[in-house]
């Protein structure tokens, strides 16, 4: 595992290194939600409408991979501090399992639940078949966005902050 020492030289050079690529990883994926947007806007008004009702769903969830994401960060970067990178690839190996399962658990709850939810967020009942479509798809691909987020979290935890970046743009590009 190749490392960048953070304990020494300028903490603001470090800080610059570390931040400018996540921001450009966070614009991304904000730009990523807004291509989907656009294209299901030409569908029409009420295909545009039923997408707007999923985004409080998919912000719960990206927070909560955040969450997963930034405890992974740090438990991942305290070992390779103490310079135990043994302890590092367990928990490595240990986040992403634990993303896994994690995971597998909003698939199964989101997708036994997608009716009931929307209904419970106002959606009605012409839009609901239109975001069952769509939900449907997102719930499965929670693991592609779980696995490579936590991922990417284990990267950050070594210095890179590059690498995850060109990792999301290429997302952003294929999408």
């Amino acid at each position: 595992m190749n490392t960048i020492d953070l304990t020494s030289g300028s903490i603001f050079r470090h800080l610059m290194k570390m931040t400018f690529p996540m921001m450009i990883g966070i614009i991304s994926m904000v730009a990523f939600n807004l291509i989907d947007t656009f294209y299901v806007g030409l569908l029409g008004s009420r295909e545009l409408a039923a997408l707007s009702f999923t985004f409080p769903v998919v912000t719960v969830i990206f927070s909560l991979v955040q969450g997963l994401g930034i405890g992974t960060t740090a438990i991942i970067s305290k070992s390779i501090g103490r310079g135990d990178m043994n302890a590092a690839a367990m928990e490595t190996t240990n986040s992403l399992i634990l993303g896994v399962v994690v995971a597998g658990i909003f698939i199964l709850f989101g997708l036994s639940t997608i009716d009931f939810s929307f209904e419970t967020l106002g959606a009605s009942k012409d839009l609901i078949p239109m975001i069952r479509d769509y939900m449907e798809v997102w719930y499965i691909a929670v693991w592609f966005v779980v696995v490579p987020f936590l991922g990417n979290s284990a990267m950050r935890a070594t210095g890179d902050a590059t690498t995850p970046t060109m990792i999301m743009l290429f997302a952003v590009f294929l999408n």
